[in-house]
């Protein structure tokens, strides 16, 4: 099963969206998120959140369906997102997670939700948040990426360290390298072939497939 989480960031690009929505994914929507759904024309498994940013005619449409809603205080130590994530996750079998409306204007939430991803993946699911520019992953061993040659790629270390990097199918190839936090010489690689496969020894990296 895949899980699909809606949050209430920016989505610029509603119809290449839809297209990597499938029927059968599991579709929580993280409060105002819902409201992109509306947008996107699906109906969620479920709504998560203290309903502070859903409008109201957005909610009664989706309770009208028998959409569950999952209400929580305002005060609370989880996001709407992290809420969303982690009821994805409890009700097992994903093994993939796809993150959408999870960036914007809000760079401490974008920052946060980057940390959903490492939380995905210390429990053995592959999340990854999507937006009309950019996919974003995090890895502590490997990684396996399809694109195009002449796709864009960054690698970033999210730890101080990372080492023992191996990569093959990029343009500036690294072999047993190390990269560290505070000199992001891993922005601006290129696919030269159709996967991408990155290996690290130790440490955390974010990769980042991004298109202009």
């Amino acid at each position: 099963m895949r899980s699909v989480i809606i949050s209430n960031g920016t989505i610029e690009d509603y119809e290449a969206i839809a297209k990597i929505i499938k029927e059968d994914d599991y579709i929580v929507c993280a409060d105002g998120g819902s409201m992109h759904a509306k947008k996107l024309g699906l109906t969620p498994d479920i709504i998560i959140g203290d309903c502070d940013s859903i409008d109201q005619e957005t909610l009664k449409y989706y309770e009208a369906k028998g959409v569950k809603v999952n209400t929580y205080p305002r005060d609370k130590d989880q996001t709407d997102t992290q809420l969303a994530v982690e009821h994805a996750y409890e009700l097992g079998g994903s093994r993939e997670m796809l993150l959408i409306g999870c960036t914007g204007t809000r760079f401490d939430h974008t920052f946060g939700n980057v940390g959903m991803l490492i939380w995905l993946m210390k429990r053995g699911v592959r999340g990854v948040i999507i937006n009309k520019h950019n996919e974003i992953h995090v890895l502590d061993r490997y990684i396996m990426l399809e694109g195009e040659p002449g796709d864009r790629i960054s690698l970033l270390p999210i730890t101080p360290k990372i080492n023992g990097i191996h990569t093959t199918g990029l343009k500036y190839a690294l072999e047993d390298a190390e990269l560290v936090y505070d000199q992001p010489r891993g922005i601006s690689n290129e696919f030269i072939s159709s996967e991408v496969q990155i290996v690290i020894r130790d440490g955390m990296l974010m990769v980042v497939k991004y298109r202009d």
